[in-house]
């Protein structure tokens, strides 16, 4: 567990969350498809507390996620908020591309990675690491830069998306994944298989 903090959107406050309950606290990542964190925390009438509402930003090692439902409870005498988050790379979703690229064409990943972030407004970045064959794909455009991500994990199923914030890096499997050399051996480095 990291000091989580809470932030408004133009980032004028933020505030550390002093009254998570830590057994609540999940972090959840699925290949190409969610990432988030759920938590819930009591009101403990701090200023982080306070900012626990819909799209304020919570910060976790580094690691931004935009808070997308803020759920009020009362439980003991207590009263809570269950919070689910999501990364900020998924917010892709703003970025519409209302042009499209009519008829069968041939990209690279990077191609289509350009056509949907080159000059956004949101901030948004993105690298590819490894190499990827060009591929067809038939009308590109026409929809949000999330579903053009979608449009690359079909095109290229071994890419791999690791988000750094705002800066979505597409990997191939080959450059994603690291052979360390080492074994694992149930109940010597691992307790379940």
């Amino acid at each position: 567990y990291d000091m989580l903090t809470v932030s408004n959107l133009d980032s004028t406050q933020k505030e550390p969350i002093t009254s998570l309950i830590r057994p609540s606290f999940n972090v959840s990542w699925e290949n190409n498809s969610s990432y988030q964190k759920t938590f819930t925390a009591y009101a403990d009438n701090s200023a982080g507390f306070t900012l626990l509402i819909p799209e304020n930003i919570i910060t976790w090692h580094d690691q931004q996620f935009v808070i997308k439902q803020s759920v009020p409870n009362y439980s003991g005498r207590y009263s809570t908020v269950s919070i689910t988050a999501t990364h900020i790379y998924l917010d892709a979703r703003k970025i519409f591309k209302h042009d499209k690229k009519v008829g069968t064409l041939t990209y690279l990943v990077s191609d289509v990675l350009a056509f949907y972030f080159d000059n956004n407004d949101f901030g948004y970045s993105y690298s590819v690491i490894g190499d990827f064959q060009k591929q067809q794909i038939t009308d590109l455009g026409g929809n949000n830069a999330f579903d053009g991500l979608s449009q690359i994990i079909s095109t290229w199923p071994d890419a791999i998306i690791y988000p750094d914030n705002k800066k979505i890096l597409i990997y191939s499997k080959q450059s994603f994944s690291k052979n360390l050399s080492n074994r694992l051996g149930y109940g010597y480095n691992t307790d379940n298989m």
